[in-house]
């Protein structure tokens, strides 16, 4: 299965004891709360040696409000995978700041948090490849769904997902003429009850 997002790392020489630097494209997920209920999930690749085309930040898929806190246990799981040990309030925002210190220390993630006056608070999370193509999949394929039933579904089955299928079909979404067309056909096929039990 061709998996457009892929990036092959350097190869080194075999004759010197020097490893080259091996470049990695960069990922990121931000996130903004803009209120009780409203917490706003995106993922970002950014510039780095492994992806010299991209020159600034690309908005890869975004989640926001009731689906995201209905998803928000998957969310926590995959990016708890991922080494990013975040604790997501969608009610209290306060919740960011008390785990602002510990979270600091123990993963590998770089936030940024403001308490401004409007009460908006903001946070930066580097994210590994695998994370954030599971989760840009996610975030697209569920964004304009209503179902609890599918969005369950649906999220369940893209937690599961090899990383190869993942990629996949967030490249045919983010680089396909008509990506609508494939976020419709994958949750057509994850929303089946049946799905992976054929």
């Amino acid at each position: 299965m061709r998996n457009p997002l892929r990036i092959s790392t350097p190869k080194t020489s075999k004759t010197t004891s020097h490893v080259a630097p091996v470049a990695y494209p960069a990922f990121q997920l931000r996130m903004i709360y803009h209120g009780n209920g409203n917490t706003e999930m995106t993922i970002w690749q950014t510039p780095s040696l492994g992806t010299p085309h991209i020159k600034a930040p690309v908005c890869m898929a975004r989640l926001q409000g009731r689906v995201l806190d209905l998803v928000e246990l998957y969310v926590l799981r995959m990016l708890k995978q991922a080494g990013v040990r975040l604790v997501i309030s969608m009610h209290a925002p306060e919740t960011h700041q008390e785990t602002h210190q510990e979270t600091h220390q123990e993963t590998h993630k770089s936030p940024k948090l403001h308490n401004q006056a409007n009460k908006t608070h903001t946070g930066e999370y580097r994210l590994e490849e695998t994370a954030a193509l599971r989760l840009g999949l996610l975030f697209r394929t569920l964004a304009p769904m209503r179902s609890r039933d599918n969005i369950s579904r649906v999220a369940q089955a893209i937690e599961a997902m090899p990383y190869e299928e993942a990629a996949y079909w967030l490249g045919m979404a983010l680089y396909r003429k008509n990506p609508r067309r494939v976020l419709t056909a994958l949750r057509v096929l994850l929303s089946d009850p049946y799905h992976g039990n054929h």
